[in-house]
């Protein structure tokens, strides 16, 4: 990646793709200089212990906090890969 090129990434979930038990897949928008790739984290959550603010699990939420740290690590080492 060049120096003066622009990156974001952004999480975020498709509910319109929840599974029956109500778990929306987690999915990364990376955008370099306007153009987009979205990418699925392979993870899936309930959107009521996702915070779209952070964009990562609502750690505070989650009633599981194993479950909840695997997911909120996993967001953070994608994160750290485009970087």
């Amino acid at each position: 990646m060049k120096v003066n090129e622009h990156l974001s990434i952004l999480f975020f979930l498709v509910k319109k793709k929840s599974d029956k038990a109500g778990r929306a897949p987690i999915w990364a928008r990376i955008t370099i200089n306007g153009q987009r790739s979205e990418i699925s984290l392979g993870q899936k959550i309930i959107p009521l212990y996702w915070n779209q603010e952070h964009q990562n699990v609502d750690l505070d939420v989650h009633p599981d906090k194993k479950l909840a740290k695997q997911i909120s690590q996993a967001v953070q080492r994608f994160s750290r890969l485009t970087h």
